[in-house]
């Protein structure tokens, strides 16, 4: 599988493997709008997470506590 396309070529089809809900590349085939929403809360958080992470490093940063 190439990792970039030229100009014009067509997608390449991907399927996963039998019995499976995991594509190449950690992609994850949802069932239903209830999983939609949960992975996007749990994507949210994460993000969230992150942000307190930097918030919390910029101010030791800007205290000259680094």
């Amino acid at each position: 599988m190439r990792l970039f396309r030229y100009p014009g070529d067509a997608p390449e089809e991907v399927r996963a493997p039998e019995g499976s809900r995991e594509l190449p590349g950690g992609f994850r085939v949802l069932r239903d709008r209830r999983e939609l929403e949960d992975a996007l809360s749990r994507a949210a958080a994460q993000d969230q997470e992150l942000l307190d992470r930097l918030a919390r490093r910029s101010a030791r940063y800007e205290a000259g506590d680094r």
